[in-house]
C-alpha cells in the first residue's frame, strides 16, 4: 500500500472515531487487505460481515475495475457495479450507504487494497 493510500486511510479512520460531523460512532477494530487481480477474473474481496461499519476499496492497478455488491458468481456482475477508475479510484462503504453482504470486484489487473472495520 502506497503513503497517499495510508495517508487516506488515516484519514478515514479519523472521521470514524470522532463520528465524522459529530455524531457518536463507535470503531471496534479495523483490518486492511490486498487482492491482486487478473484480467477477466471475478474474486470476492470481502466477505459477509454482520458487524461491517465501514469498508474502502482503492484500486491500485493500472486498469479501470468494477466493485460489485455481491457474489462472484453473478452472471451480469461484470456489467453492473461501481467503477474504481485507474491508479487510485476509491470508494467508501460507510453509515450512509452501509452493504454488510459480500463484495467482490470484476475484471482489470493490478490490485485493490483497503481497510475494513467492523
Amino acid at each position: 500500500m502506497s503513503e497517499t493510500d495510508n495517508h487516506y486511510l488515516q484519514q478515514i479512520a479519523r472521521n470514524l472515531q470522532t463520528g465524522g460531523s459529530g455524531g457518536a460512532l463507535i470503531v471496534n477494530t479495523c483490518a486492511t487487505f490486498i487482492e491482486v487481480l487478473s484480467v477477466g477474473n471475478a474474486k470476492v474481496v470481502l466477505p459477509a460481515n454482520p458487524n461491517r461499519t465501514s469498508a474502502i476499496f482503492i484500486n491500485n492497478g493500472s486498469d479501470d475495475i468494477v466493485l460489485h455488491r455481491g457474489p462472484t458468481t453473478d452472471p451480469m456482475g461484470s456489467n453492473r457495479g461501481i467503477i474504481l477508475k485507474a491508479n487510485g479510484g476509491v470508494y467508501e462503504i460507510n453509515s450512509t450507504n452501509l452493504y454488510r453482504g459480500v463484495v467482490s470486484v470484476w475484471a482489470g489487473t493490478g490490485a485493490v487494497t483497503g481497510e475494513e472495520c467492523s
